[in-house]
């Protein structure tokens, strides 16, 4: 399973795969909660790249949680 990061960039939410510095795909003018969805949608839609975690991290940097896609994917019985 492929591992990604959604992170602040300087001006956008960026979608990253893990070390690598360049963003897959940014979304501007959104706000967290818009960007966590947009990556949902975009994940949906190029599901060629299933299955896959996404790290979500806070402004300070630190984790806040992670997502795996397909849901079924994921490795935890638990539902978050």
């Amino acid at each position: 399973m492929d591992n990604y990061y959604l992170e602040k960039g300087i001006a956008y939410w960026e979608l990253k795969k893990q070390n690598d510095k360049k963003f897959i795909v940014s979304f501007p003018r959104l706000n967290k909660k818009e960007a966590v969805q947009a990556v949902a949608d975009y994940v949906h839609r190029n599901h060629s790249i299933y299955p896959l975690s996404v790290k979500i991290r806070k402004l300070d940097g630190t984790f806040e949680e992670e997502r795996t896609y397909p849901r079924s994917a994921d490795p935890r019985e638990s539902e978050g």
